[in-house]
């Protein structure tokens, strides 16, 4: 088991970029060129109402982080990369890279909202090594308790990513990756691979 210094300075980082910017990509889907698009931007709810609810809430509390495009994993020379964009609760963009590298398949870190008071847990797992499951999990915090989490679910070769969120009062919250990657298919046996957007 890695020390909690060996494990932050070897541990997959989650690199917050500091401007808030827009990828200007389309969903995946059929292009006429025949390659797929690198980013996902259409999801599939596993459970819209309680979603709603709970994204109302969160939304109430100005604590709404939402999980709204992840990409196909990028390939680097030890390992992979997913970008995701988070939607802020202003409507604003925010650019998050989980990094998947050198044998280590789980990344984590943390953002700071000092205007809301909310810290933003993000932790996400690539299942394999070539990162054909990927799981994201986004948890808002204030004053250390969870009120917010949105979790997003995809397949390489899937045209859109699966996603559920949860509040205080809506769902329940996942405690780690490792209790979201093992639940997920428990409740929700419909998020299974589609392989829609294999090959295109």
């Amino acid at each position: 088991m890695l020390s909690t210094r060996n494990y932050i300075q070897s541990s997959l980082k989650v690199l917050v970029l500091a401007a808030v910017v827009v990828l200007s990509v389309s969903s995946c889907s059929k292009k006429p060129s025949g390659i797929r698009a690198e980013v996902k931007t259409q999801k599939n709810d596993l459970n819209a109402s309680t979603s709603a609810q709970a994204e109302a809430q969160a939304a109430s509390l100005n604590a709404n982080y939402t999980v709204l495009t992840v990409s196909v994993p990028n390939q680097t020379t030890s390992g992979h990369t997913v970008n995701v964009e988070l939607q802020t609760p202003d409507g604003k963009v925010l650019p998050v890279t989980t990094q998947h590298e050198n044998g280590y398949l789980d990344s984590q870190g943390n953002y700071t909202d000092s205007s809301r008071g909310v810290l933003v847990n993000v932790q996400a797992r690539c299942s394999s090594d070539n990162c054909y499951k990927y799981i994201v999990m986004v948890t808002a915090l204030r004053n250390n308790q969870m009120v917010f989490q949105s979790v997003a679910l995809s397949y390489k070769d899937d045209c859109k990513f699966y996603s559920v969120s949860s509040s205080a009062n809506a769902g329940s919250f996942y405690r780690s990756i490792t209790e979201a990657d093992n639940m997920i298919p428990r409740q929700y046996p419909s998020a299974v691979p589609q392989n829609d957007c294999a090959g295109n």
